[in-house]
This record gives C-alpha cells, sequence and structure tokens, in this order.
C-alpha cells in the first residue's frame, strides 16, 4: 500500500510540474508581438481610406505593392500596406 501511495504522489507532483510548464507557456505566448495584419484587416483599413475620399491613393498602395488588387498583394506586405494607410491623413490607427 505504501508503494501505491508513493506513486499516486509521484503523479500529483508530475501533474503539477505540468500545469506549471502549461501556465508559463501561456504567460510567453499572451506576451508575445501581435500576429500579423490578415488580408480582413488590410481590407478594412482600405476601406475606411476610401470612405475618407482617398480612393486615388488606395489604389497607388495596390499598385506600389505588385498587384492591380489588394487579394494579389504578398501578405508579406500587409503590415506596411496597413502602416501607409494610417499614414493617409484622416485613418484612425485603430481602423
Amino acid at each position: 500500500m505504501e508503494n501505491l501511495a508513493a506513486k499516486i504522489e509521484a503523479l500529483r507532483l508530475s501533474a503539477k510540474s505540468i500545469m506549471d510548464i502549461a501556465d508559463e507557456l501561456a504567460k510567453n505566448l499572451s506576451s508575445e508581438e501581435p500576429t500579423p495584419p490578415s488580408l480582413e484587416d488590410v481590407r478594412h483599413k482600405l476601406i475606411l481610406a476610401a470612405q475618407a475620399g482617398f480612393s486615388a491613393e488606395v489604389k497607388a498602395l495596390i499598385t506600389k505593392y505588385g498587384a492591380d488588387r489588394l487579394s494579389a498583394v504578398a501578405p508579406s506586405h500587409y503590415a506596411a500596406l496597413l502602416a501607409e494607410a494610417d499614414a493617409l491623413g484622416g485613418v484612425k490607427a485603430n481602423g
């Protein structure tokens, strides 16, 4: 019976260690940099810019990144595209 009690205690300690590791991983993940912008994020920002009177500038930005439409812009350019859209006066940074 003592052997079983020792095994149960070892199992409890292992479970606690696993929970501690999971908590630490969750904490690290929550403190990481934000995820990169999605196509939907960029589309929303560019719609706001166009509605604010910057339609020509929006088209020029898309062309600048080598595309004829937003869906053809490479995802690697989304962050820069968002930054440039923010720079078009009148478009709120938080969209």
